[in-house]
């Protein structure tokens, strides 16, 4: 009997692992033939620039994203030899999207990799919650969508599950190997991103336990030491420029932690706390919210101590929360916690209503597992579909690919057109063209520093989404609004609509089976393109 359940919980972890490679894996060619993400240029274009300076320490310190970097600089190159025959440079040079594509690819290898790392964690409490934690990670909507981008995120997550498991089992036998291996996890993480550093509080606390429960001092000392070694020693190791160029790494964490960005700032500490927990919840949806907390309750109860580590993203949730911008993306470790214990909540469910006594009617249990099996049934579903439409939208033409082809068709080009950011004349950055235009006069007309001749002007729905969201940016908005009341507009592209998420899983799953339908019937991902014609648009006097 213990044989055939293992088996069954190694197919169902097998499934998840499938599950999740295929929502990971289709669509790794957004966007193409453009490059349509903003931030992939950090890690992809630096990667080419270590080949090119002949080097292994990059120049770019800004978050750092060092471990990606290399490690796309070595799969690059490998790829470049045994593919083209060629060095990197000039393999880059002829083919580009392909380096694009091996940047998501290995993302996605990190994200297929969490799935396992969830299941080693939870395991540790019981196998069958390993189990639900792996497929709750393997379709959890954000993940999926992360682990498509050559970006920071996915291999991150990789890191701080690491860094839980490791130190997981420093709690169930506190070894100095132990110690090394998480505060490893940790210095890796932070050439990837800073922010890393915050789950080094963990190895503290662990520490910090098995120190008082064996009531030896000399033993947080000597781990105490190990562990901040550790960090800095895998540092130097997997990226010594951090260290001997420090002076530009401090002065890059002030730059990039500047108090304002365009749709990024203003809340304060509760505020983007809030923000993170709403951006879970809405993916989330309420029976796995409900899930998760059950499931932190239960732990705390049974398995308060063996449980610790998990709560790492929930210490990176609550620090990350006093920078003062928030992205959806910096949520990305803290979303793991709710997860982990979701896998947990929903084991310790089902084997108390399966096994429960209290319940002493036929009825009354047939009732309850009904409850239950209908609830999980919907959980499932609305995950599964929520990553499916994530996936599928990744497949669909973006919109800036349509527009480009339009572009060439009416004659726009960058000598004739005004145009934002995340358009098809600049579809991987945000740019506006507010300084193109003058509205002293009550009237559109075209400034003194505009473009000329200016024929067309092409705004993108991204870009106008951010201004549209805060009243602070009262004269951009004057702006849009004397666009689309005074210009002729020659075409918009529409992308399919998706409307904010509903934590009600109902209906969640009614809005995204629309979107996925809106999809396979053809409809176009990315941001809505809106073109007009600018001929008779004045030229404001000098």
């Amino acid at each position: 009997m213990k044989s055939a359940s293992s088996w069954w919980l190694r197919a169902w972890l097998a499934v998840a692992v499938l599950v999740g490679s295929a929502l990971r894996f289709v669509g790794l060619t957004f966007g193409f033939p453009l490059r349509v993400h903003p931030d992939e240029w950090a890690i992809i274009d630096n990667a080419i620039d270590l080949a090119k300076r002949n080097s292994f320490e990059p120049t770019f310190v800004d978050r750092p994203d060092h471990f990606e970097i290399k490690l796309n600089f070595l799969v690059d190159s490998v790829y470049a030899w045994l593919r083209h025959g060629m060095s990197l440079v000039e393999a880059y040079t002829k083919h580009p999207l392909e380096f694009v594509f091996i940047g998501r690819g290995i993302s996605a290898v990190f994200g297929v990799a969490c799935i396992v790392l969830a299941y080693l964690i939870v395991r540790r409490v019981a196998p069958w919650a390993g189990v639900v934690a792996a497929g709750l990670v393997a379709v959890f909507p954000p993940l999926v969508l992360n682990s498509h981008y050559a970006t920071p995120e996915s291999p991150q997550l990789f890191f701080t599950l690491l860094l839980m498991l490791f130190c997981m089992m420093y709690l169930e036998s506190p070894r100095t190997l132990f110690v090394v291996l998480a505060a490893a996890s940790v210095g890796v993480g932070c050439t990837i991103k800073y922010p890393a550093i915050i789950t080094a509080v963990m190895i503290a606390v662990v520490v910090t336990v098995v120190a008082v429960r064996k009531r030896d001092g000399w033993l947080f000392v000597r781990h105490g030491l190990v562990a901040v070694g550790s960090v800095l020693a895998t540092i130097a190791v997997v990226s010594p420029v951090l260290i001997t160029g420090f002076g530009r790494v401090h002065e890059a964490v002030f730059r990039m932690a500047v108090p304002e960005h365009l749709g990024a700032d203003g809340l304060g500490w509760a505020g983007n706390a809030g923000f993170y927990a709403s951006t879970f919840l809405g993916s989330a949806g309420l029976l796995l919210a409900v899930a998760a907390l059950g499931g932190a309750v239960w732990s705390l109860r049974h398995h308060p101590i063996s449980t610790l580590p998990i709560w790492a993203g929930l210490v990176y949730w609550l620090i990350m929360s006093g920078v003062a911008l928030h992205w959806t993306r910096w949520a990305v470790p803290m979303y793991v916690t709710p997860l982990l214990f979701g896998g947990i909540g929903i084991y310790a469910l089902v084997t108390w209503v399966w096994r429960t006594t209290l319940l002493t009617a036929g009825w009354q249990r047939l009732l309850a597992k009904a409850v239950v099996v209908l609830g999980l049934a919907l959980l499932a579903v609305n995950q599964l579909l929520s990553a499916t439409v994530v996936s599928v939208s990744l497949t669909a033409k973006d919109t800036r690919v349509v527009g480009r082809d339009y572009t060439k068709s009416i004659g726009a080009t960058k000598k004739n057109t005004i145009f934002e950011g995340y358009t098809p004349m600049l579809p991987y950055a945000p740019w506006g063209v507010f300084d193109q235009f003058d509205l002293r006069s009550g009237e559109l007309k075209l400034s003194q520093k505009a473009l000329d001749p200016a024929k067309f002007l092409i705004l993108s729905g991204g870009m106008r989404a951010r201004y549209l969201a805060e009243s602070k940016y009262a004269a951009e908005q004057e702006f849009y609004r004397a666009v689309t009341e005074s210009l002729p507009q020659l075409r918009v592209i529409e992308p399919v609509t998706q409307g904010p998420p509903s934590v009600w899983e109902p209906l969640n799953i009614q809005g995204q089976a629309a979107v996925l339908a809106g999809y396979l019937g053809g409809g176009f991902s990315g941001p809505a393109i809106y073109f007009y014609d600018l001929s008779a648009v004045p030229r404001a006097p000098g």
